[in-house]
């Protein structure tokens, strides 16, 4: 399982619509598995809106925001009639996000930790209490959970994992978002002391945002 939390860290860094795509991957498979299992099957009905709604991306430029917004405002009302949960809402989800519907986003997102907390879910809790502006005590808050996550997966996850780098920038970030100002030269000695070139080019990119915002 580990690697899959370990590449849900790189939506801590890199957000926002990327992150719906947490919902539609692989990124905690127990999680998603259980979400699965409790949904009820997805039906004929069902799959035709799914279809609907795989056509429209494919259809649509994305870029085009004065074309592609109203279409998936539309197309909203649609995901409603779609009786397996999970689905229904993994859709919402993804439209909200592009349409960035932050709101509605973040209550949908709550409900969702409510029933069935992971890892995902709080990156995107404190991603889009960033997003809403909400006091700082909330995103502190919210940063030091996800931390704590982020901690008890590193400790499971094998050291080896060439993307294991991607876990401790995580960890070190949200201990800085949490409100830890140590972590500051933290992050930058774990940036300095980080020899693939990609991945410390994309570590300092998170930081300089990160340190931007405060």
């Amino acid at each position: 399982m580990k690697k899959y939390f370990i590449l849900a860290i790189v939506c801590i860094s890199f957000l926002s619509t990327s992150c719906s795509k947490a919902q539609d991957g692989a990124f905690e498979k127990e999680n998603i598995a259980k979400e699965q299992n409790d949904a009820p099957k997805i039906t004929a009905e069902d799959q035709a809106i799914k279809d609907k709604y795989k056509e429209l991306i494919n259809e649509l430029d994305l870029n085009d925001r004065e074309v592609s917004n109203p279409r998936f405002r539309r197309f909203l009302s649609e995901t409603e009639h779609i009786k397996n949960k999970y689905e229904r809402e993994k859709i919402q989800m993804n439209i909200y996000l592009y349409l960035e519907m932050h709101q509605e986003a973040y209550d949908l997102n709550e409900k969702q930790l409510a029933e069935n907390p992971s890892l995902v879910k709080q990156i995107i809790k404190c991603q889009l209490l960033e997003l809403l502006n909400r006091k700082q005590d909330a995103i502190r808050s919210c940063n030091q959970k996800l931390a704590q996550y982020i901690k008890k997966n590193l400790n499971e996850a094998p050291k080896d994992d060439p993307q294991y780098p991607y876990g401790e920038w995580g960890y070190l970030l949200a201990m800085y978002k949490a409100g830890h100002v140590e972590y500051k030269q933290k992050m930058e000695a774990f940036i300095a002391s980080t020899s693939d070139e990609r991945m410390k080019s994309e570590f300092q990119s998170s930081y300089d945002v990160a340190t931007e915002q405060k």
